[in-house]
């Protein structure tokens, strides 16, 4: 092994363009210019340095894979090829959970007033809201509904049959006259409830 480190640092001591330049102008300094005495002095200082390199650390073997690890529910120790969580009994074949080779961070728990604060704030949305959005739903059917061709027809008839039995109601009228004008308000609701099937 030492000769082929010799014989690589004179290799590189004659090739100007593998050589250290800086290594190459002090030995080249230092032996006045010749170039031979440069060559020898570049390859001394070359073995030097190799010797006086520290020798490389042994390969480490390995790590070893650890075999305990953390429930993902509840932070215990457990094997990382356990079938279950032997604290709080999570499933970890079929449950979709698998124990993890770090420990997990536990999730702050909320405060019981805030949880009580949340539901009880839910809950008001759903009392209020209800009824509210039933309402504005109404609305919007409604002014659909009364805006459309057959809407506005039956707001038509619904009139002329309040009409009807404001006349009817006059006192001016006589006996038969008021009659005849109940007959035909009443002919007119019958007329309504037979096309749109409520009465008016």
């Amino acid at each position: 092994m030492a000769e082929i480190t010799w014989a690589e640092a004179l290799k590189e001591a004659e090739d100007s363009a593998a050589r250290d330049p800086n290594l190459w102008a002090q030995c080249f300094a230092e032996s006045d210019g010749d170039e031979g005495k440069a060559r020898a002095l570049y390859v001394k200082r070359k073995m030097n340095a190799a010797d006086q390199a520290p020798a490389p650390a042994p390969a480490k073997a390995p790590a070893a894979a650890p075999t305990s690890g953390w429930c993902p529910n509840c932070s215990s120790e457990c094997k990382l090829d356990a079938s279950t969580c032997q604290m709080c009994g999570a499933d970890f074949m079929t449950g979709g959970w698998k124990p993890t080779p770090y420990k997990p961070t536990p999730r702050p728990s909320p405060e019981p007033t805030e949880t009580k604060a949340k539901s009880g704030g839910s809950i008001w949305k759903w009392i209020l809201g209800v009824p509210v959005g039933g309402f504005v739903l109404m609305m919007v059917i409604g002014s659909c509904a009364g805006n459309s061709p057959d809407g506005q027809e039956r707001a038509r008839s619904r009139d002329a049959i309040k009409f009807c039995w404001s006349e009817q109601s006059k006192k001016s009228l006589d006996g038969s006259t008021a009659r005849f004008v109940a007959g035909t308000c009443e002919r007119m609701e019958s007329d309504f409830k037979a096309r749109w099937g409520f009465n008016p």
